[in-house]
């Protein structure tokens, strides 16, 4: 077990599942995790990050996300970092969309809700 992660959801397809690992709370239900994606079928694990990569890392950087939800179709997967809402298309791509930018720190939080509305 390279991981201590709990089962978060599971792609349409049953080819990936998404794992949560390294929560921690932000408000009373809110939370931060890492989340890393498991290939069913080649049975290999990869970081899931906004990041588009670089030469050194070619998966980006483990960041710590406040959301990861799978589409209702397909592989596809919303993500929410910092307050901004981020679509990737496809978990084997490192291509990230950010869809939102309007995100400030205690006033603006996109795709989750704030301390108030929990």
């Amino acid at each position: 077990r390279q991981l201590d992660a709990k089962l978060s959801g599971i792609s349409t397809n049953l080819q990936f599942a998404l794992l949560v690992h390294d929560v921690r709370p932000v408000h009373r239900h809110s939370t931060t995790a890492k989340y890393t994606l498991y290939n069913t079928e080649t049975r290999s694990i990869k970081p899931l990050s906004v990041d588009s990569g670089s030469p050194d890392r070619p998966d980006g950087d483990h960041k710590r996300l406040q959301l990861a939800k799978w589409s209702p179709t397909g592989n596809s997967l919303v993500l929410v970092y910092q307050g901004d809402i981020y679509y990737k298309p496809d978990p084997t791509n490192n291509l990230t969309h950010r869809l939102t930018k309007s995100a400030v720190p205690g006033v603006i939080t996109n795709g989750v809700p704030d301390w108030l509305y929990e």
